[in-house]
C-alpha cells in the first residue's frame, strides 16, 4: 500500500468519514428493507392465492362436471317423458276406463275375503288384488328407471311428493292408486280385518287399559312409495319403525319376473322389545331369526302384515341376472298423528288435573 494511499487512509479515521458511511449505509439498507418487506408479503399473499386457486381447480372442474351431468340427465329424461306421452296419446281412454272404483272395490273386498291370516307375524296374502285390466293399466305406469332417484342404483324409491317430471299417465296412475285404492278402498278395509291382531298387538305392548285407547285411535295409511330393487339387493331380517301397526306391499310383477325375489317371513326366539323408534334389526340385539315362509314375488298380489312378533327380509342375489328388476308399492298403516297427539294431551291433563279432565 502506498503512502498516500494510507494517508487517505488515515484521513478518514480522523474526520469520521467511514462511521458516516456505515451509518449511511445502513440507514439505506433498512429503507430497502423497508420497501422490500411489503413487496415480500405481497409476493407470498400471490403465491398463497395462486396454490388456492390451484388447489380449487380440480373441485371446480369436478363441479362443473356433476352440473354437466345433471343437466344431460335432465334433459334425457325430458326427451323420454315427451316419448312416452305420446305412445300413450292413444291409449288413454282405454288406461282411464280401468280405473273403475266399483269393479276395484269388488275385486279387493274378494282378495281380503278369501285371504287367510297366518304366522308368524299375522299376515295375509291377497291375491288378484285388482282387476286384470287396471293391473295391467298400472305396469304400464311403472316409469323408465331414470324418472327413479339415481343415488343408489340397486335401491330406488319414487315418493309422489317428490316427483318433479313423470309420464303423464304415471301421475294420473299413481295418484290415483294412493287416493283411491289405498286411501279409500283397501287401507280401511285392512284395518277392519287385522282389528283384532291390532287390539291384542297394543293391549299386549301397552297394557290392559291404554292398549284398547290406543287401537280405538283412527288408522291412516302413510309412507307410501313405488320401489325399484336390482341385483345386489339385500335387506336383513327387520321390524318397521316403532309407529308403524301395519306395512302393506303391492307386488307389481311382470311377465317374465322371477316369483324367488319376494319377501321373506322370519320368527323370533322371543316376543321383540323394540327399545328405538326406527326400524329395528333383531340379530343386532340378539335375537335369533328362523325363516318361517317365502311369500313370492307374484303378479297381482298384496302381502299385508302386523309390525310386531315377527321379522321380515328381502334380498335379490348379486349373480341374479343384470336386467332382474322388483317393483313394488310400500305403504304403512299407523295411527293418526293428530289423534295420537291429542290423546296424549288428554291423558297427560288426566294425571294432572284427574277430577277435571274425568268430568
Amino acid at each position: 500500500m502506498g503512502l498516500l494511499t494510507t494517508a487517505a487512509i488515515s484521513a478518514c479515521h480522523r474526520l469520521g468519514l467511514f462511521k458516516y458511511l456505515r451509518e449511511s449505509w445502513r440507514t439505506d439498507l433498512v429503507e430497502q428493507r423497508e420497501r422490500l418487506s411489503p413487496l415480500e408479503r405481497s409476493i407470498e399473499g400471490l403465491r398463497r392465492s395462486a396454490e388456492t386457486v390451484e388447489k380449487s381447480i380440480p373441485e371446480q372442474i369436478d363441479q362443473l362436471h356433476r352440473r354437466l351431468r345433471k343437466v344431460e340427465r335432465e334433459s334425457r329424461t325430458l326427451q323420454l317423458l315427451i316419448a312416452d306421452d305420446q305412445a300413450h296419446r292413444h291409449k288413454w281412454d282405454r288406461l282411464e276406463a280401468t280405473l273403475d272404483e266399483i269393479s276395484i272395490r269388488s275385486t279387493i273386498e274378494r282378495a281380503l275375503s278369501t285371504s287367510v291370516v297366518e304366522a308368524p307375524m299375522p299376515h295375509m296374502l291377497l291375491r288378484d288384488l285388482l282387476p286384470p285390466a287396471t293391473y295391467d293399466a298400472f305396469l304400464e305406469a311403472i316409469p323408465r328407471d331414470e324418472f327413479f332417484p339415481d343415488k343408489d342404483p340397486i335401491k330406488r324409491n319414487l315418493k309422489m311428493q317428490q316427483l318433479d317430471v313423470a309420464p303423464a299417465w304415471t301421475r294420473r296412475a299413481l295418484t290415483y292408486l294412493e287416493s283411491t285404492i289405498i286411501g279409500t278402498l283397501l287401507a280401511p278395509a285392512v284395518i277392519v280385518r287385522m282389528r283384532p291382531y291390532l287390539e291384542g298387538m297394543y293391549r299386549d305392548e301397552f297394557g290392559p287399559t291404554l292398549g284398547p285407547v290406543l287401537a280405538a285411535l283412527p288408522h291412516a295409511p302413510t309412507a307410501g312409495r313405488l320401489m325399484l330393487r336390482r341385483p345386489g339387493y339385500k335387506l336383513e331380517p327387520h321390524l318397521d319403525p316403532k309407529r308403524v301397526a301395519i306395512t302393506c306391499l303391492i307386488y307389481f310383477a311382470r311377465p317374465g319376473d322371477d316369483a324367488r325375489y319376494g319377501t321373506e317371513l322370519f320368527a323370533l326366539d322371543r316376543p321383540p322389545v323394540l327399545t328405538q323408534s326406527n326400524t329395528f334389526y333383531p340379530k343386532e340385539h340378539g335375537y335369533k331369526c328362523r325363516l318361517v315362509k317365502a311369500v313370492p314375488f307374484e303378479p297381482n298380489t298384496a302381502l299385508v302384515f302386523l309390525n310386531r312378533v315377527g321379522a321380515h327380509a328381502a334380498e335379490i342375489p348379486s349373480d341374479a341376472p343384470r336386467d332382474t328388476k322388483r317393483f313394488a308399492y310400500q305403504f304403512y298403516i299407523s295411527p293418526d298423528p293428530a289423534a295420537l297427539e291429542a290423546m296424549v294431551a288428554h291423558s297427560e291433563k288426566a294425571v294432572r288435573h284427574p277430577v277435571s279432565a274425568s268430568s
